[in-house]
């Protein structure tokens, strides 16, 4: 037939897969490290930003872009992305054999890449970006969600039997200041 211009005419949909994906990342390290005697503290800053077009990693079944005739709203934030981390793990050696330590993580919040459930362009790939403007999406992960800050603490004596034998009495409060937020979204960009 020479109407006929698919090869499968009741093939309803093709999806075509593509390595074009793109990411970069960067980032600066500060470390500093203390001991003493009664003290040992350990700690890392890290400035970075990971930028990335995709994040679809080993997904076999969906979209996640906008529009596939315009991919250049996708390069932005990475999934992954968290500007600031500290991490500290400062421990103390108080006198009677108690010992103090504590692990610190402080992180700058996740991206968040935000949808309203409808194809708004119409290019059938699936739930659309609300937009900036008529007509103009917002890029992908173009907010960001609260920063976690967790402090877990454990207080520890330790009490010796002879030379070769110790019993160890041990506390642990995790998440001491119950200061994890989820619950806000700032615009990034």
């Amino acid at each position: 037939n020479p109407l006929q211009f698919r090869p499968i005419p009741t093939l309803g949909q093709i999806q075509v897969r593509e390595s074009t994906g793109r990411s970069v990342y960067q980032a600066m390290t500060v470390r500093a490290n203390l001991r003493r005697k009664r003290v040992q503290l350990s700690a890392f800053y890290t400035l970075s930003r990971n930028l990335s077009n995709d994040d679809n990693e080993r997904d076999a079944g969906g979209v996640l872009y906008e529009n596939a005739f315009n991919l250049g709203p996708e390069f932005n934030y990475s999934r992954l992305d968290r500007k600031h981390q500290f991490v500290a793990s400062p421990v103390v050696f108080l006198p009677y054999g108690f010992d103090v330590s504590s692990a610190i993580r402080l992180r700058s919040g996740l991206p968040i890449d935000t949808g309203f459930g409808s194809d708004a362009n119409g290019d059938l790939a699936g739930a659309d970006r609300p937009y900036s403007a008529p007509g103009v999406p917002f890029k992908r992960n173009s907010f960001r969600n609260f920063a976690t800050y967790e402090i877990d603490l454990r207080v520890q004596k330790g009490i010796s039997f002879g030379e070769d034998r110790r019993l160890i009495f041990s506390a642990e409060f995790f998440n001491l200041l119950n200061a994890f937020y989820a619950n806000q979204t700032v615009w990034t960009e």
